[in-house]
């Protein structure tokens, strides 16, 4: 309880860190996280993979396989970069690190879920809801595991965020440019 209720302070007194120095913070932990056994990718998402100018956490993305999940969370919740463990499970952490008292986000899947993941993980919000939406008109579902037809179920697409771009119709769009304004309508082939 009372680590929940020190992240709960920390939450609710956090800075937003200047591009420059949340990339710095989480590259540090990148290498820390590639470093450990059985992590087979390992990629900086969200507002500093939008290069952003100033950031509020780091979000990053590790595939890995599934057996070797737990053991993975558990290793990066005790690298020296951890001060806190906010909480961690079998496919997920949230720590706070030492350094700026910055909160990381980690989170671990499929290989084959790496590219839904990354895209869902690295928004923007509104961006991920016109891509949502997008697929919805196309009768299917798109969400942090892939592109699933609606009425099968089958998995149409996941693995690349190029290859879920090109399903939906629309030429990859940068991370820095997917802000959800326009970006969808000047990207989708004609």
């Amino acid at each position: 309880m009372e680590k929940l209720k020190k992240a709960l302070k920390l939450d609710s007194t956090k800075k937003r860190l200047p591009l420059k120095e949340a990339q710095w913070i989480a590259d540090d932990l990148l290498q820390a996280i590639k470093n450990i056994d059985d992590v087979k990718q390992a990629t900086i998402a969200g507002s500093i993979r939008r290069k952003k100018d100033t950031i509020g956490d780091i979000d990053i993305v590790i595939t890995a396989d599934e057996r070797k999940w737990k053991k993975i969370i558990t290793a990066i919740t005790q690298l020296s970069q951890v001060e806190t463990v906010i909480a961690a499970g079998k496919t997920r952490a949230s720590l706070v690190l030492k350094t700026k008292q910055v909160q990381a986000d980690i989170r671990v899947v499929h290989e084959d879920e790496y590219g839904a993941a990354l895209l869902y993980f690295t928004g923007s919000k509104e961006h991920n809801i016109q891509l949502r939406s997008v697929a919805k008109k196309r009768g299917w579902k798109l969400n942090e595991y892939g592109v699933f037809d609606n009425k099968t179920g089958k998995k149409l697409a996941g693995k690349t965020e190029k290859e879920i771009y090109e399903l939906l119709g629309i030429r990859f769009i940068p991370p820095e440019k997917r802000v959800g304004g326009h970006e969808l309508n000047k990207a989708m082939y004609n």
